[in-house]
C-alpha cells in the first residue's frame, strides 16, 4: 500500500509542478497561510527556535516569524521570478532565515493536504498549507 501511495504522491508532485509554470499559477498556490512542519537554516535545524509556526503569503505581501534572534517581519515582499528551467520564489525581509530565492516543490496527500518545500542556498522549509474552510 506505501508504494501505491508513494506513486500517487509522485504523481501529483509532478502535475503540481506542471501546473505551476505561469507566474500567476504559482502566485495562487502559494497566497495563504501556511504551517510550517520543519526549517533548517545553514544545516541546523531551527524548529525549536521558532516564535510562531505560520508563515502567510498576501496579495502585496506576507509575515515570517521570529527564529532565535532574528526577529518577525509582519511586511515581507515576495514574488516569482521566472526562468526557462523553472520558476522560483522570493522573499525579501530582514529575517536572514527567509530571506532569499527559492526552488519550490508542491505536493498532495491522500487528504488532499498541499505541502510545499522551498529550496535556497541556506535554508530549507517543508511547509502545510493551511485550508481556512472560506
Amino acid at each position: 500500500m506505501k508504494n501505491i501511495n508513494s506513486v500517487h504522491l509522485i504523481i501529483l508532485l509532478l502535475f503540481s509542478l506542471l501546473s505551476c509554470n505561469s507566474d500567476n499559477s504559482l502566485v495562487q498556490n502559494m497566497e495563504g497561510f501556511w504551517q510550517i512542519e520543519d526549517i533548517s537554516y545553514k544545516n541546523e535545524n531551527k524548529r525549536n527556535e521558532l516564535s510562531g509556526n505560520t508563515i502567510s503569503f498576501g496579495e502585496n505581501s506576507g509575515s515570517v516569524p521570529k527564529v532565535g534572534n532574528f526577529d518577525r517581519d509582519a511586511d515581507i515582499q515576495w514574488g516569482v521570478i521566472q526562468s526557462k528551467n523553472a520558476d522560483s520564489l522570493f522573499i525579501k525581509t530582514g529575517n536572514p532565515v527567509f530571506n532569499g530565492q527559492y526552488q519550490i516543490l508542491f505536493a498532495t496527500d491522500e487528504n488532499n493536504s498541499v505541502f510545499a518545500k522551498l529550496i535556497s542556498e541556506n535554508t530549507v522549509i517543508e511547509l502545510r498549507k493551511v485550508d481556512l474552510g472560506l
